[in-house]
Order: C-alpha cells, then sequence, then structure tokens
C-alpha cells in the first residue's frame, strides 16, 4: 500500500519525520509531494539534504563558495546542509526551520544556532551579511506580493552589501501553488509556494532593497545572487498640520533643482495658496486623499500624496530633497505602490508634467503606459498582470 492509498493521514511534522528517520538509519519510505490540483509527485528524497558539498547540485556550490561575510540566516535550512557547510569555514551560522523535526536533525549534526521559526518572519536581532533561500524557498512568501515582502523584511535586517542567494523554477502552468509532504501516516499543512521564473527576478526585486548580482540556470532551475543595494532605509507617515511648511518647501525645493519652477511659484501668493490647499488634505478633508511625510533617518526628505477609490489608486505627488534624490526612494515608494495595487486589483494612475521628461522615463521604465493627456500632463497607468504577478 502506498502512501496516497493509506487514506486520511494525521497532520504533524511529515519532513522533520523523514529526514530523523534518514538520520538514525531507519528505512525511509519516498515522501511524496502533493499539490493543491490534486497532483502528487515524489519529493526530494532525505538523502539530498544530506549531501557532502562535492555533491551538490553545481550551482549551489558555485554560488556558496563565494559567501565571506556573516553572520548568515539560512531559512528553511533542512537537514543542515548549507549552514554546516559555512560554519565548517567559521562563519557564524543562524539555521532556521519550520520543522520542529529538521531543527533537531540539524542540532545533533552539529549547527550551533538553529531556531524553530515562521520562516516568513525572519529574525532581525543580527545584521545578517549572508542570507540564503535555497532549495526553491526563493518563493517562500506564497504571492508574488508575499515574495517582494519577504525581501524587503531581510532587507531591513541585512547589513550594507550583504549578500542573498536564492533559487527558484522556471514553473509551468500556475505560479502560485498550494503544497504539503505527505511521509507514512503524517502529512504536513498546506504551504503557498509563488515560483519565480528566471525572466521575474528584476521585476521582483525592483523597490525591495536588493540589486540582481549573478544569475545561474540550467533548464528549469536558475539561481540568483542578490546584493543589498544602496537605497536608504525610508519610512513614510502621515503628515501632520506641524508639516505643512516643509511640505511647501519640498515641493518648491524638488521643482527649482529640476530647472521647471514656475515664476509664479516664487510669488507669496502662491505659497499662501499651496499652504491652505495642504492644511485641507492633512486635515481630512479632502476624500481619499493620503498626504504624507517620507523620512530618512527620522528626517523630512520627500512628500507623498497618494488618492484611492474604489478602483484607482492615483499617484498624485512625489517630489524629494536634491539630497536624496537618485538613491532609488521614489523607485520603491512606487514599488509599493504597485504591490497594494496588485493585492487590492485595482490599477496605479498618475499624472506626469510635459516637461518634466526625468520623471516620465521613470515611470515608463516602471512599466506605466500613457492612457491620456490633458494640455499639461501625460496621464499614465500601471495595471497588475493578470496572474498577479
Amino acid at each position: 500500500m502506498t502512501q496516497t492509498d493509506a487514506g486520511e493521514a494525521t497532520i504533524g511534522d511529515a519532513w522533520g519525520a523523514a529526514l530523523l528517520d534518514f538520520l538514525e538509519g531507519r528505512e525511509v519510505v519516498q515522501p511524496v509531494l502533493e499539490v493543491d490540483d490534486g497532483t502528487v509527485v515524489p519529493a526530494m528524497h532525505p538523502e539530498w539534504f544530506f549531501r557532502d558539498f562535492d555533491r551538490w547540485d553545481w550551482w549551489d556550490r558555485e554560488m556558496l563558495s563565494t559567501v565571506e561575510t556573516g553572520p548568515v540566516l539560512d531559512l528553511g535550512a533542512g537537514a543542515g546542509r548549507a549552514a554546516l557547510y559555512l560554519q565548517g569555514r567559521g562563519l557564524a551560522v543562524a539555521a532556521i526551520e519550520s520543522s520542529p523535526g529538521a531543527v533537531e536533525v540539524c542540532r545533533r549534526r552539529g549547527a550551533l544556532d538553529v531556531r524553530v521559526g515562521d520562516l516568513n518572519e525572519p529574525p532581525s536581532d543580527e545584521r545578517w551579511g549572508t542570507i540564503l533561500l535555497l532549495c526553491g524557498n526563493l518563493g517562500l512568501g506564497g504571492s508574488w506580493v508575499g515574495n517582494r515582502q519577504l525581501l524587503r523584511r531581510l532587507a531591513a535586517s541585512a547589513a550594507p552589501g550583504a549578500l542573498l542567494i536564492g533559487d527558484s523554477v522556471n514553473f509551468e502552468g500556475r505560479a502560485e501553488i498550494g503544497l504539503r509532504i505527505r511521509y507514512r501516516e503524517l502529512v504536513t499543512p498546506w504551504w503557498r509556494q509563488r515560483n519565480v521564473a528566471a525572466h521575474e527576478i528584476g521585476d521582483l526585486v525592483a523597490g525591495t532593497g536588493w540589486a540582481v548580482d549573478r544569475r545561474l540556470e540550467d533548464g528549469v532551475d536558475h539561481s540568483v545572487a542578490l546584493r543589498r543595494d544602496a537605497t536608504p532605509e525610508y519610512a513614510v507617515r502621515p503628515a501632520t498640520l506641524d508639516d505643512v511648511e516643509f511640505l511647501v518647501d519640498v515641493v518648491v525645493t524638488a521643482t527649482r533643482a529640476q530647472g521647471r519652477l514656475r515664476l509664479e511659484m516664487e510669488r507669496a501668493e502662491w505659497r499662501t495658496d499651496y499652504r491652505r490647499w495642504t492644511e485641507l488634505q492633512v486635515r481630512g478633508e479632502w476624500p481619499g486623499n493620503m498626504t504624507s511625510v517620507i523620512e530618512v533617518d527620522r528626517r523630512r526628505v520627500g512628500r507623498l500624496r497618494i488618492l484611492r477609490s474604489d478602483d484607482t489608486i492615483e499617484l498624485a505627488g512625489i517630489q524629494l530633497l536634491p539630497s536624496v534624490q537618485g538613491r532609488g526612494i521614489g523607485t520603491a515608494v512606487i514599488e509599493a505602490l504597485k504591490d497594494e495595487a496588485v493585492r487590492t486589483g485595482v490599477v496605479l494612475d498618475l499624472g506626469v508634467e510635459k516637461d518634466n521628461a526625468d520623471a516620465e522615463r521613470l515611470y515608463r521604465r516602471l512599466g506605466f503606459a500613457k492612457m491620456g493627456e490633458t494640455p499639461d500632463e501625460h496621464r499614465l497607468r500601471w495595471a497588475p498582470p493578470k496572474d498577479g504577478a
């Protein structure tokens, strides 16, 4: 009788049980991987997770041999193969697993820092020099937005210039799937996996705090090395009346730096009118409006104005001080809005002045397309792909 003939199984740590059986020399029945469409295929055999470095896939050997900086965060450590390899090279490694059985295996094999944890809530007690998302774990977030959120969380706890090594597959059919592992009388809970094809990597990491450093590909498998980019950590908070003068100033300063300042913006009357208009926004007297302050290191550096309706998010304004322009903050803000559009199923619109060619080039590069124009502006739109990517 095969495992799939066994009827209902007990929800439990099926993967940990398989790893423990292999560690202790007991007979290992082939684990199976069940997909939420009814497909059942053999899971990777536990033996694979105990292999020495010389027997790893070539792309793993090539990528991990470049790791030089710790501490290392190994998310989804399995039986500890990567953690033990890097620990043996003198690096501090924290191995994280959702499977208590896998954690026991790692500890018994000699891993020094092993923790049970939610892989989508990675620890932030260190500034990680290297982060590993191996064996398909680049898709751990479970959705396109979830994968990007995980990358952002990891960027927030990564050291400057940190390295992230991850891999996924060039999938056929659905990118986002539900999976579980069955072993003997046990079956894991379902988890969501959003596989990432090689051609999607650039879009996946844009605005998350990472930049693509290197790629390797072998048939359906592909591996990527990302570097923590130079985008400073920023925060967006609702504006208050105490911010109104700054919000006026940053609009003038940013527009002047672009060489686009109109004469009327230098006049006291314009400033008085703009201040009153901004106060209405901050007081909540403009339906659907959210005017915010962008901060870096708790210092005000920019203005962000968003209009939301049932079917549209509109980027109604973003201005940054010249000292932080060109450092990726604007791109990161826009990518976060694109994620919100995917999550809520709406389009993202904006207007760009016809004399602001630099901004329009940025928006076009980020996937916006022209949908119309007014006498002063080109109207651009970004719509989520139908597959949610």
